[in-house]
């Protein structure tokens, strides 16, 4: 704890720069993480230890707060003791029994245990929020707005969702359950793409793809399959000028995350339904853009759920499609194995112990692989990452074989990376268009990393 006295880190905490990436960014880093930890910990045992004396001036609350905000965020993933469980139902108790105003002791009281469980879980949740608009603590009022507000706008909003009477599929309702307890991915803010044409998009990435007479005079019909807590279908919204989208999920609990945020964003093109990709057969509605990224590869019949999609395509329509690579995900695999193997389960308790056992494996590839993704820093996409109840692998000779069945045509890559894209050039001159599928596999075998997120490609009706 000596670290925690040091009048350096103690300025690197009450630091300008510290607290506002706390409050709107996952922290990605083992180091900073392992030092908060160690801070939650500390704050823990000072309130505790001087709940009577109330002898708390030495704590800034405007730090704490933060920290809070921060581990709302990472959906509490830090590692956690059995003491700090103890001591975490001492101060639930208090603020549970006790709270009638809020003064400093119940600002700390709330802050820390809004470290260690979010705030809107106390049985007088409303009870606290409704004190703290009375403070006048901008700070604090930010922490319950987010821990307390937010989510009870999103339990309000769970019932305006057209919704499902029921998920007809073994394996679609298991990944509902998952993405019921944990939606994915939490996010605070979003890039503002410059808005423009479907076709000017279209074009500036694929410069000789031919558009087929596709049609912009009227609103641009798109379908975001999948579309999780709607950070997607909102930058697809941002993005594409003059577009009407229907966005489907089979999570209410991330849907009504979706629309809160849709909401706050003040987009009125995108419309939410609870709705699972196998029921799609019963839709008669056609699509100009389709989009399904990281979703097919959940579900038991892949294929079969890419046919339901290429059947809303407009004969001129366009469709993004993402699917984890085979060889790519073959180091993720390992590690599910290794899971798998261990025991652990994909509750929060097991997902929280196995992370530290990953952390504690260092020199060990699995340490790397996991240690160097983003989606290790929080409990759902870690869970999403790790622990995803079903998940399918391709090539890309098979996903050349699935196009040719589908009927589609293979337009490109998503790549941002210029050096992939020159990279294969170099190697396939003679592919102009770089839209050879077993090339690219070729090219996949030497550098198996290229797709380590996941294929991410554009497709066409092949008229």
């Amino acid at each position: 704890d000596y670290m925690l006295e040091d009048s350096k880190t103690n300025g690197l905490f009450l630091d300008d720069l510290i607290q506002p990436l706390l409050l709107k960014v996952i922290i990605e880093d083992l180091t900073i993480e392992k030092l908060l930890t160690k801070v939650r910990n500390f704050l823990l045992n000072e309130i505790v230890e001087n709940l009577d004396s109330a002898q708390f001036n030495f704590i800034n609350t405007h730090f704490l707060n933060a920290l809070a905000s921060q581990c709302f965020l990472n959906e509490y993933v830090y590692a956690l003791s059995e003491e700090e469980v103890l001591k975490v139902g001492i101060v639930k108790k208090n603020v549970e029994s006790k709270v009638e105003k809020i003064e400093l002791r119940e600002k700390l009281l709330i802050g820390i245990l809004s470290c260690y469980m979010p705030a809107y879980e106390l049985d007088n949740a409303e009870d606290v929020l409704l004190l703290g608009k009375q403070v006048g603590d901008s700070s604090f009022l930010d922490l319950l707005m987010l821990q307390i507000e937010e989510p009870l706008i999103e339990l309000g909003i769970r019932g305006q969702i057209p919704a499902t009477d029921e998920v007809p599929n073994r394996v679609s309702e298991k990944i509902k359950l998952q993405y019921e307890e944990n939606p994915y991915p939490r996010w605070v803010n979003i890039h503002r793409y410059t808005s423009e044409s479907f076709s000017s998009t279209i074009k500036k990435a694929f410069p000789h793809v031919n558009l087929n007479s596709f049609g912009e005079e009227q609103l641009a019909q798109v379908l975001v399959a999948g579309c999780g807590t709607g950070k997607h279908a909102i930058q697809t919204a941002l993005r594409l000028e003059g577009s009407s989208i229907t966005a489907i999920d089979l999570s209410l609990t991330s849907l009504a995350y979706a629309e809160r945020k849709t909401r706050e964003l003040e987009i009125e093109n995108i419309r939410y339904q609870q709705v699972d990709i196998l029921d799609l057969r019963k839709w008669n509605a056609t699509f100009d853009i389709i989009e399904c990224v990281g979703v097919l590869h959940h579900m038991e019949d892949p294929f079969y759920g890419w046919q339901l999609l290429t059947n809303l395509l407009n004969p001129c329509g366009f469709m993004l499609i993402g699917l984890y690579s085979k060889l790519a995900r073959k180091a993720i695999k390992k590690v599910r194995d290794l899971i798998r193997d261990k025991g652990y389960s994909a509750a929060k308790t097991d997902i929280r112990r196995c992370r530290q056992e990953i952390i504690s494996m260092k020199g060990d590839p699995i340490n790397d692989i996991c240690c160097q993704s983003p989606d290790f820093y929080a409990l759902s996409s870690c869970r999403d990452l790790l622990f995803n109840f079903h998940e399918e692998y391709f090539t890309l000779l098979q996903i050349d074989g699935m196009l040719k069945e589908l009927n589609l045509k293979f337009v490109g890559f998503e790549i941002r990376d210029s050096r992939i894209k020159k990279r294969y050039s170099e190697h396939f001159p003679e592919d102009l268009f770089a839209d050879s599928l077993p090339n690219w596999h070729q090219y996949e075998q030497e550098y198996p990393d290229t797709f380590a997120n996941m294929y991410q490609f554009w497709v066409k009706q092949d008229l």
